[in-house]
């Protein structure tokens, strides 16, 4: 038996031994356990081969060795290393790989600050421009809240008689009305204004002098016998006064001005009650005292030192030839209506407006009017003021203290 024949009788015998059937023996790999184990060190994983999943048909002729050798097929249990899935990528490289996108930056605080003080800067500038626009509607509205408020009270007066006064012409009759001082009210304090369109007025309302002096029931002149400095005759003005009576220079010069005036609308004028010195005025007052007692005198007359004629400033007026001299009436003719819409153009006001005795002291007297100067009466005509106590923000005078 030659060595081939024992080798493959050998091997035969050996699978007959293990009871493989003969005939397979061509088909039969003999399991290398340790085909891939790398004595000397562990070998990495590698794939698995495409040869272990070739059909068995396609096996090599029995005694090719190195066929069988590339046949031969590992048994799952016998792998080192984790089996990899044909299906999965492969691996990749270091050049395949993309780095992680870098995280934003963080956003610039500081800047972030800088328009955060910024902002509040600028609220913080609105916040006060809003409260100095509040703050002067405030100082624009407040004094209103603290006007002295006119009075309904006091309306106890009776029709006074006519008398006639020391000095008046022979004759000349006037009601008692027309001997009634203006009772000008107490200032709340000395520099009360009045204000005129565009800018306030500060008037002087405590001096004798001032044009804008009040007298009244409750503020007599300072000194109560004062007497101007000033005195103009009328009569070298041109001006028709029937009792004589002078006047304080500005307030003569303006009366001829309206005087001329009104003569040029169709009314001759006659001032017909001026200037009373102290005297003259005590006179008067007693004389009603005799006739009405103390309470009826005070109803009628100004106590002396109270009067407004002592200023000076003060023209009782009537129309040459009407029927109406000294009494009300006189507001219902043309006369008196003219006077009364035109005599602030001239310095003038209506002392006692109708309506307003509660305020004044006296009765309506649409023949009484008052010096104040242009610029004062015009801010009075302004104002639609109605009397000369609200017009400076005084307290009424409706009687004596």
């Amino acid at each position: 038996m030659s060595d081939g024949q024992h080798t493959g009788h050998g091997t035969e015998g050996a699978k007959a031994s293990r009871g493989i059937d003969p005939s397979w023996a061509d088909r039969y790999v003999e399991p290398d356990i340790y085909a891939d184990i790398d004595i000397e060190g562990a070998a990495p994983a590698r794939p698995a081969r495409a040869a272990s999943a070739a059909p068995a048909s396609s096996s090599p002729a029995s005694g090719d060795t190195a066929a069988l050798d590339e046949t031969r097929v590992l048994p799952a249990e016998a792998a080192p290393g984790p089996l990899v899935d044909e299906e999965a990528a492969p691996e990749p490289s270091s050049a395949d790989v993309v780095p992680a996108a870098a995280p934003a930056p963080a956003p610039n605080t500081a800047r972030s600050q800088r328009a955060a003080r910024n902002t509040r800067r600028r609220r913080l500038i609105l916040a006060g421009v809003v409260l100095l626009v509040l703050a002067a509607v405030l100082a624009l509205l407040i004094p209103q809240f603290f006007r002295a408020p006119e009075p309904n009270g006091w309306t106890n007066h009776t029709q006074q008689p006519s008398v006639s006064p020391e000095g008046a012409a022979p004759g000349e009759q006037q009601d008692a009305g027309a001997n009634s001082d203006a009772g000008a009210e107490a200032p709340v304090d000395d520099g009360a204004q009045a204000s005129a369109p565009g800018q306030p007025l500060t008037l002087d309302q405590t001096s004798p002098d001032s044009l804008t002096v009040l007298v009244n029931k409750l503020h007599p002149l300072e000194p109560s016998t004062y007497e101007p400095s000033d005195l103009v005759d009328l009569s070298t003005l041109g001006v028709s006064a029937s009792n004589g009576h002078p006047m304080r220079s500005e307030a003569a010069t303006a009366l001829a001005e309206m005087f001329a005036a009104a003569r040029a609308a169709g009314y001759e004028l006659d001032m017909t009650s001026g200037y009373r010195p102290y005297a003259t005025q005590e006179e008067l007052y007693n004389g009603f005292v005799s006739s009405l007692g103390q309470e009826g005198a005070d109803l009628t007359s100004a106590r002396p030192g109270y009067s407004e004629h002592q200023t000076g400033l003060v023209a009782d007026i009537s129309e040459i030839g009407g029927t109406c001299a000294l009494a009300t009436c006189f507001g219902d003719t043309g006369a008196g209506a003219w006077l009364a819409e035109h005599s602030w153009e001239y310095g003038f006001i209506l002392r006692y407006p109708n309506g307003q005795t509660e305020v004044t002291g006296y009765e309506y007297e649409p023949w009484h009017f008052r010096y104040i100067g242009r610029e004062a009466a015009t801010s009075y005509r302004n104002n639609g003021a109605t009397s000369f106590e609200s017009f400076l923000g005084s307290t009424p005078a409706p009687d004596y203290a």
